[in-house]
């Protein structure tokens, strides 16, 4: 049994996958997935296949990709001068300078790309295929939350475990070496109440946004 790396249970059943040889955990209170430390990429090695990414805004297909992101993200309710944090924003901040287009105070971070740390509170938090690459989600969660306004919200895409646990063994999403953890909706939320946050929309596919609890228990 292996400790939860997102809800902190000992629970975690090792299974094999047929395909490929791999060898996950799947968290049997949360149903988090995650890839063993030994079936990992080096940092050295995922920062190159990050780097590989070719992710140009010249592809309409990809700018409507991150745009529908951002109609999720970007609610009426955010004032144009609320500071934004895009969080994970890879080696070109694409969604970053979209919301820049769209007349947002964005700033960046990412432990690869843009390391350093931004001070401050932080209107919104934006997490865009990001989650699916932590070693550690909880601590992650715990982080960003600690660093929204009382008012913010933090946005995260990662594409959710299929129902039918036997579609894992195929399934696109677990194809890049760089995706080591996989989360049901439920799953995910619960992580997030430990972090003080209470669902605020979303949907059953990838999207997912929260809001600080203490706040919208008081509204």
């Amino acid at each position: 049994m292996e400790i939860c790396l997102l809800c902190g249970f000992q629970g975690s059943e090792a299974f094999l996958t047929k395909k490929d040889h791999i060898r996950y955990y799947r968290c049997t209170r949360c149903d988090y997935v995650f890839r063993d430390r030994g079936f990992r990429l080096s940092a050295i090695d995922e920062k190159r296949r990050y780097e590989l990414h070719e992710n140009s805004m010249d592809d309409a297909g990809y700018r409507a990709w991150l745009n529908r992101f951002l109609d999720f993200a970007l609610k009426p309710s955010l004032l144009p001068d609320s500071r934004v944090l895009d969080f994970g924003s890879g080696p070109v901040p694409n969604l970053a300078i979209l919301m820049m287009e769209r007349g947002y105070s964005v700033e960046t971070e990412d432990p690869f790309f843009s390391p350093e740390v931004p001070e401050g509170k932080f209107s919104l938090i934006t997490a865009l295929e990001v989650f699916e690459h932590l070693a550690n989600p909880l601590y992650t969660l715990k982080n960003l939350a600690s660093r929204l306004t009382p008012d913010g919200r933090m946005c995260i895409s990662t594409e959710f475990l299929p129902n039918d646990r036997k579609l894992f063994d195929t399934w696109h999403y677990r194809s890049d070496q760089t995706h080591i953890g996989f989360f049901t909706k439920q799953g995910l939320n619960l992580a997030a109440s430990y972090a003080d946050l209470e669902p605020d929309g979303g949907d059953d596919i990838r999207y997912a946004s929260f809001r600080l609890a203490q706040y919208a228990s008081s509204c």
